[in-house]
């Protein structure tokens, strides 16, 4: 789970961390705040006038992928951007769009980290109002002319008991990096270059050695309940519309695959990346609309990469639910959760039969054992944690015990992790590298995938550095330098490279 931080960057960007405000521990087993420890700080956009907002072949094939999820420019402009919401959350935002995205609010990400929402900016993008409305005139029928994948050598994968194995039953880990909202990178570059080109930056300027990309799609309004909601100025037409005056440019499904994700997948294709498709979503799932919002989107997006032999799906990127909607007082999920994950797995299954899912657990997604009782159907199916320090390994690890304790029965793909140091958001704050070194050892003898958040200069906890002056329209692609994290992540992947 990760909970934004004030990262803002073009008017909607998104904090990593948990999104959100973070809960109390709902199982009464556990000592107050065993779940959250301090509030995660996971950039989610918050809404803000100003245009730049600050938040794993031999036997073993590891696949590092640079995850684009969730992960959102964060501009910050000279003067500041002052944010009307506490939440922290990673800044999703567009060139000249003005809203951002809210971290989660529970123990993982401090909503206090978020910069404060206040009026957006009008701009020539075409606005929120122009949009679909929530339910209806979405189109989810998928491209009509989907065409063959881009040339590639990639296996596909499945599930074989806690691993997940090419064809010839070799374990693969992947391993690589998110980027922010591609909508807001579409956005930022005046189109497909925008995606595209932090695609390069990561695996040539900043020369990241991944193997997989997890690439985020934003709906109209990501919820992220107890926080700031966040809007993406390129969404996905599913959701809640925009308030009136957001500016979001308004693509029907077909057009969105067609012009955003379908280029994206395929570039990164042809780069020959495994790619983890995200539908970044934070929000409970038990109650409210957002769980079937996410069958509409899969049912438009699932036929189009079932033909691609390096694609997976992230179902959900991070359901909030907790206790007792969530997860019973033993720490299992309840029939009410696992019933919309199975509809998530049934509907992605319905227009891909093969491709791997990892699904998404409750509370910012940090019960991946809660599947151990669920008996979701579907195969090829992994779960994912998220993990910060705000709340890894948690009071008396308990955190670390259940990733460990879901890894002996199933895949886990830590989709989200990272950590900035000297950060002010608690959830993400360290004194030094020692937490990472901590979690590269946990993740390496455990074999876990994964993918850190995020790979922007302005996006928290960011990898790469902002240029001189702030991040722009004109440089957002261009590294100026890593950051402390980035150059820990770079050196993870090299030491992972140099052992395969």
């Amino acid at each position: 789970m990760h909970q934004p931080s004030p990262r803002r960057a073009w008017g909607a960007m998104e904090r990593h961390g948990e999104e959100g405000r973070r809960k109390a521990d709902p199982c009464p087993a556990r000592a107050a705040g065993a779940r959250g420890g301090a509030s995660f700080a996971r950039w989610r956009g918050v809404r803000s006038i100003c245009p730049f907002q600050t938040r794993d072949e031999g036997a073993c094939i590891t696949l590092r992928s640079l995850a684009i999820s969730g992960f959102a420019l964060a501009l910050t402009s000279a003067a500041g951007c002052s944010n009307s919401s506490p939440t922290e959350g990673r800044v999703e935002s567009a060139t000249d769009a003005s809203t951002t995205e809210a971290g989660d609010a529970s123990p993982a990400h401090d909503a206090s980290h978020a910069p404060e929402a206040s009026a957006p900016e009008a701009s020539p993008v075409a606005d929120a109002s122009q949009a679909p409305e929530a339910s209806a005139g979405t189109d989810a029928s998928p491209v009509p002319d989907a065409t063959a994948p881009p040339p590639g050598s990639l296996a596909a994968l499945h599930v074989q008991g806690k691993q997940i194995v090419d064809a010839n039953g070799n374990n693969v880990i992947l391993r690589g990096v998110g980027v922010p909202d591609i909508g807001l990178l579409f956005s930022l570059g005046g189109g497909i270059s925008g995606v595209t080109g932090r695609t390069d930056e990561i695996l040539t300027s900043a020369g990241l050695q991944i193997r997989v990309l997890r690439l985020p799609v934003y709906p109209r309004t990501v919820v992220n309940a107890g926080g700031t909601p966040n809007y993406s100025p390129v969404p996905f037409p599913v959701g809640p519309a925009a308030p009136s005056g957001t500016t979001q440019k308004a693509l029907s499904a077909s057009d969105y695959i067609a012009q955003v994700l379908k280029p994206a997948v395929d570039y990164a294709t042809s780069k020959n990346l495994y790619v983890i498709v995200d539908y970044h979503q934070i929000d409970n799932v038990t109650t409210g609309t957002s769980s079937a919002d996410a069958l509409t989107f899969w049912t438009a997006v699932a036929p189009v990469f079932a033909g691609y032999s390096n694609v997976i799906y992230e179902a959900f990127n991070e359901p909030i639910d907790d206790g007792p909607s969530g997860i019973t007082s033993d720490g299992a999920w309840t029939s009410a959760f696992t019933s919309a994950a199975q509809s998530w797995v049934t509907t992605i299954r319905m227009g891909a039969p093969s491709n791997v899912i990892i699904v998404g657990s409750p509370f910012w997604s940090r019960y991946p054992d809660g599947a151990l009782k669920a008996g979701l159907t579907g195969g090829n199916l992994a779960f994912t944690a998220h993990i910060y320090p705000g709340s890894w390994p948690g009071p008396s690890n308990d955190f670390q015990t259940r990733v460990t304790n879901a890894s002996m029965s199933e895949p886990v793909a830590v989709t989200e992790w990272g950590f900035q140091i000297g950060a002010s958001d608690s959830n993400l704050a360290v004194p030094d590298d020692t937490w990472g070194q901590n979690l590269q050892t946990y993740l390496t003898n455990g074999g876990q995938s994964w993918t850190a958040w995020v790979a922007d200069p302005a996006w928290t906890p960011p990898m790469f550095t902002a240029p001189a002056g702030g991040v722009s329209s004109m440089n957002f692609n261009t590294l100026s330098g890593l950051t402390d994290f980035g150059t820990f992540v770079k050196t993870f992947l090299s030491s992972a490279a140099a052992v395969e």
